[in-house]
């Protein structure tokens, strides 16, 4: 029995509805809103989806776009109307594929304290971060995460002074960055 992960709520996280190549797709939220977007570098047409309640964008390509004109049938219904009115030939799997779920986000915070008065124990500037990972749905009852984080802090200078003894410390933190990796599991039993 073949259970798969689709991407049905765009809720910005990963949802998981589990359906079998003959059964319907859930709906949608009606909230979503579609509009056309850019062209991709080849030249195809792409879609953004407007998620309101999170104001997040999701960029689609031309087969999501084509499937979810369709979305409320079964896998197996959307893939043959899809070959059969236009030049993409998916499979139901392929309708159901968005099985491995893919995410990114770059994100930026400015320094918590101003450079003249950065430590040697807490040495703080401002930060860039860049972020992706992956889930994928096993079966029905195991999901399977992987996660990478970079976290840049670029260079930072130091200069500190002990107030007692007069003692300066000075130097640099050059190209400083954090790397982070995560795993996980979901288990449903």
């Amino acid at each position: 029995m073949s259970y798969c992960q689709v991407l049905a709520p765009f809720t910005g996280h990963v949802a998981k509805v589990y359906v079998k190549p003959y059964q319907t797709l859930p709906p949608l939220r009606e909230d979503l809103r579609l509009c056309e977007a850019a062209n991709n570098r080849e030249g195809e047409p792409a879609w953004m989806i407007h998620d309101k309640v999170v104001n997040r964008f999701y960029r689609i390509g031309w087969l999501e776009f084509e499937c979810l004109l369709r979305w409320g049938q079964t896998p197996r219904q959307v893939s043959e109307q899809v070959s059969r009115d236009s030049a993409l030939k998916p499979d139901a799997e392929q309708v159901l594929a968005l099985r491995a779920f893919r995410s990114a986000g770059l994100g930026y915070d400015s320094s918590a304290v101003d450079d003249k008065d950065r430590t040697v124990d807490n040495p703080m500037g401002e930060t860039w971060r860049l972020a992706a990972g992956v889930n994928y749905t096993v079966d029905e009852g195991l999901d399977l995460h992987l996660a990478y984080t970079l976290v840049w802090l670029g260079d930072m200078d130091v200069d500190q002074t002990k107030n007692r003894s007069g003692t300066t410390l000075s130097g640099s933190y050059d190209n400083s960055a954090l790397h982070i990796i995560g795993g996980g599991a979901t288990w449903r039993f």
